[in-house]
């Protein structure tokens, strides 16, 4: 009996090292619950967000990124809303893309989990769902996001600067990298203006 018990405690002090890094269960359901409602609460990051919602006037201009490419200026109207409780804007983009109709929608969100400010979006000219996270830099009133992405030209890292300049204009501006170029390049800014 002895020698078992030896065993058992050997065992234990070679496997409970192994399982420090797992995550360890909260002292009970009720934290947990307070820690859940904690996390999902909308914060201050949310209420900066609501700054979006409403209609706007775009003009989009893209960037050549190769030569031989031509800089455009097209119109647009977009559309956010506050989602899920005022933790999430959805944007509902239209405007035209190369003589085509274009539309996209995307969200605008903050992770209280894991500090970061994320977007998402979709449109009817990929199958791509584009997932980007980033931070907000208060000082400057400016969200600066980054991802990668593909296209037909291979793999792109992609950054997107969101700045706010009052509350009836914000400027989105994207950069692109593809594998084998020096430096980001300037694809599109998009200026907001409120209606």
């Amino acid at each position: 009996m002895k020698t078992l018990c030896v065993v058992v405690v050997a065992l234990f002090c070679i496997v409970s090292p192994l399982n420090a890094d797992e995550p360890q269960a909260p002292a009970s359901m009720e934290i947990m619950m307070q820690q859940m409602i904690k996390l999902g609460t909308p914060g201050e990051e949310h209420q900066m967000l609501a700054k979006f919602v409403g209609q706007w006037d775009c003009e989009v201009t893209e960037y050549p990124m190769f030569p031989g490419m031509e800089k455009t200026v097209s119109k647009g109207e977009a559309e956010f809303e506050s989602k899920m409780g005022g933790r999430v804007i959805e944007q509902e983009f239209e405007s035209e893309f190369n003589g085509m109709e274009y539309e996209g929608v995307g969200f605008l969100g903050y992770d209280k989990g894991k500090q970061v400010y994320y977007s998402t979006w979709m449109d009817n000219m990929s199958t791509q769902f584009m997932y980007a996270e980033g931070t907000y830099d208060e000082s400057t009133n400016t969200i600066t996001e980054k991802c990668e992405t593909h296209c037909p030209l291979g793999e792109m890292k992609n950054k997107m600067v969101t700045k706010l300049k009052s509350d009836d204009e914000f400027v989105f501006e994207m950069y692109g990298q593809l594998d084998g170029q020096p430096e980001m390049k300037k694809m599109m800014q998009i200026v907001y203006t409120r209606k």
